[in-house]
């Protein structure tokens, strides 16, 4: 590959990677959730290969890989081990709590529709 190519492909993962962390940051800004946006940028830079300079979080690898599953592979069922699999990407830091079933099926649990901090939840509907 020439310079014009090298540069060109680089300029174009550079605006994948921009693409993806707006994608993740404003998603994230709807649920109420703000990021460390350096910890994000530097996650997925790693998965795209570009240098990378902030810290990665267990949160922000959790999203880049779920991320980058989604836009990658579109040809890829979205069956249940991999709805499960998303799950425990989004919720890699809440899996400690004995309260949230991560990467698992409901069962026969109560639904719950609740917000507030996920140690002291507010069920608004049951």
């Amino acid at each position: 590959m020439g310079m014009a190519g090298a540069v060109g492909a680089e300029i174009h993962t550079q605006g994948q990677l921009d693409a993806l962390l707006q994608n993740i940051v404003s998603s994230s800004a709807i649920e109420g959730e703000r990021l460390n946006v350096e910890s994000v940028r530097s996650s997925l830079a790693r998965r795209l290969g570009v240098a990378a300079h902030g810290q990665p979080s267990p949160r922000s690898e959790g999203l880049a890989e779920l991320m980058l599953d989604a836009t990658h592979n579109l040809q890829r069922p979205l069956d249940e081990p991999r709805l499960l699999q998303w799950h425990r990407l989004l919720f890699t830091e809440q899996a400690e709590l004995a309260t949230l079933r991560v990467g698992e099926l409901r069962g026969a649990a109560t639904m719950q529709v609740v917000s507030d901090r996920l140690d002291q939840p507010v069920v608004h509907f049951e």
